[in-house]
């Protein structure tokens, strides 16, 4: 029997992680930080180093563990301090509703509305971006990784049946765009999934929350704006031929794929979906007097959807639930789930007055960004988010910017507000190396479909594009609706 090669780069980050947990906070302190502070920034530094190296589950388990050796903590403390957090039961709850949506095919019949509109016949470049549109709003909905994977097989068969081969430019082109609407999307709502966690950091890091409304009234004009670059800069520029989608027939492809009439579960988990978008916000809408506005503002975003997850499970429809709760489970990305609840604990505890890591972080800060104004320093961050997470996991990297746009603007006269909305929404606009993200290691990894250089050519003026947009339009807008 043939033994399995140890994986030596695994082992030698995974020791590495560990010492840096349990060994940093033996270092003399420096700066502002206390003895306290040291061991708290070692595992906020493990925590960091182990998700971009090993993985996120066992790095963040242990780092909980870690909390429950500091100051003041007990293990048992931290563990209910990690796990008892809304934002954790709030993401836990949106994954175990999503998922009978995304087995059920509610999001093939979502494509199809869009896809077979009767004006976009015979019109191949309006057809693109529909699909593109579509995939954004998909994206936004349920999840990004299976908004590619759904769209691409669309794609993928679309292509094909026009005669399209793996690799030619509008081919490329598509594959691109798909993976590059899908992380904007991803960013457009702040109450389900990574830009969740990295929100509830900087209100861990700070104590203060970034109002959902606002929140998506700059990031999504902003990202799709971003889109429709994209659009321009393949029909002006890269200008592929589209002549064989003249007579490309979405009706038929749809038969063909038995994707007919939604059946009346499908009608409901729909109608689940929308009333679930609906109720993060209408708070922020809504008159406070009203009944409704004042039942949601108690219940408070976990509520909502443990309150909808319930009503899912005990609704029968068909002789069946709505959601089969075992089986929804199974489908929870248990690793993104353990890095909210360490990144979120860990963010704030290292943020606390008495670790002097605040004070540590704006004192070094300081000479780089003082004395420019709030245009530069948002620009800083901007720039900073990509580069950033296209090195490291954008979930891990985009949690390690809160504490540090908390600690420079907490002294300053900057709204922290406008930083973090800009900061949360480029971070998904991670797609130059495999790591950056889910969404990139699908993109390199589809070496059939596009080539590497391609991945880079495009990714490359994808990235100084939405960086511009970043700047140029979020800024202002974010400024002007913060005010």
């Amino acid at each position: 029997m043939q033994s399995k090669k140890i994986n030596y780069f695994y082992v030698m980050h995974s020791v590495i992680s560990l010492v840096i947990m349990f060994g940093f906070g033996f270092l003399e302190p420096f700066g502002a930080i206390t003895p306290n502070g040291m061991r708290i920034l070692g595992i906020f530094l493990s925590l960091i180093y182990g998700w971009t190296t090993v993985g996120t589950l066992w790095p963040s388990m242990i780092g909980i563990l870690a909390m429950g050796f500091t100051e003041g903590v007990t293990v048992n403390s931290a563990i209910k301090n990690a796990m008892g957090n809304d934002t954790v039961w709030q993401l836990l709850m949106i994954m175990i509703m999503l998922a009978p949506i995304e087995e059920e095919g509610v999001a093939n019949h979502i494509s199809k509305f869009f896809l077979s509109l009767k004006w976009t016949k015979g019109k191949p470049w309006v057809f693109s971006f529909v699909f593109l549109l579509v995939t954004y709003i998909l994206s936004a909905s349920t999840s990004g990784t299976a908004t590619i994977l759904l769209m691409w097989a669309i794609l993928y068969s679309i292509l094909q049946s026009a005669a399209y081969v793996p690799k030619e430019r509008y081919s490329s082109l598509m594959v691109f765009g798909v993976v590059y609407a899908s992380v904007l999307g991803f960013a457009a709502f702040p109450f389900k999934g990574p830009a969740l966690a990295i929100l509830r950091s900087y209100m861990e890091a700070s104590g203060n929350m970034v109002d959902y409304l606002s929140y998506m009234m700059v990031v999504i004009p902003s990202s799709l704006i971003m889109l429709c670059g994209y659009f321009i800069f393949m029909r002006f520029i890269m200008r592929p031929d589209l002549s064989k989608l003249k007579n490309l027939d979405m009706e038929a492809y749809f038969k063909s794929q038995n994707i007919d009439k939604m059946s009346l579960r499908q009608k409901v988990l729909l109608a689940v979906l929308i009333i679930s978008i609906l109720a993060m916000f209408l708070p922020t809408i809504l008159p406070k007097t009203w009944i409704l506005t004042q039942f949601l503002s108690r219940l408070g975003s976990s509520g909502v959807m443990i309150l909808i997850v319930a009503c899912m499970v005990a609704i029968h429809i068909e002789g069946a639930p709505l959601l089969r709760f075992g089986k929804a489970a199974a489908k929870v990305q248990w690793g993104l789930i353990f890095l909210v609840m360490a990144a979120v604990y860990v963010a704030g505890a290292l943020c606390t007055e008495e670790t002097g890591v605040t004070t540590f972080i704006y004192d070094l800060l300081q000479p780089l960004f003082g004395g420019h104004s709030e245009a530069i320093f948002a620009l800083l961050c901007i720039v900073s988010g990509v580069i950033l997470t296209n090195f490291g996991n954008n979930n891990a990297m985009g949690v390690i910017l809160m504490p540090v746009i908390h600690a420079f603007t907490v002294g300053s006269t900057f709204n922290p507000l406008v930083m973090v909305t800009l900061a949360t929404m480029i971070v998904f606009v991670a797609l130059l190396t495999p790591i950056a993200s889910p969404h990139a290691a699908l993109l390199h990894g589809n070496k059939e479909w596009i080539l590497t250089k391609d991945v880079y050519l495009y990714g490359t003026i994808m990235t100084v594009w939405s960086i511009l947009i970043a700047f140029v339009v979020g800024y202002p807008l974010a400024s002007l609706i913060f005010a």
